[in-house]
């Protein structure tokens, strides 16, 4: 998406994003980053766009995003 030919990414998109760089380089930022975003934003998370398994083993590594990654599965009733 763009805004004012600015590209814009959408809180999914910007945490499938840093998921798929944590799961390439594993990067301690990358991970803050997805907990900040998805602990603050979680409820506005489209789940569809981010691949579960690879969030699960995220979650499973980084305790810090379980409860967020856990209310928005439950939040899609999986």
């Amino acid at each position: 998406m763009k805004l004012h030919n600015v590209p814009f990414l959408t809180f999914s998109e910007f945490i499938r994003a840093k998921l798929k760089s944590w799961a390439i380089r594993g990067l301690q930022k990358d991970a803050q980053d997805i907990v900040y975003v998805l602990s603050r934003y979680w409820n506005r998370v489209d789940i569809n766009r981010i691949p579960e398994q690879d969030m699960d083993t995220f979650a499973a590594r980084n305790p810090d995003a379980a409860a967020s990654w856990t209310a928005l599965k439950r939040r899609y009733g999986m």
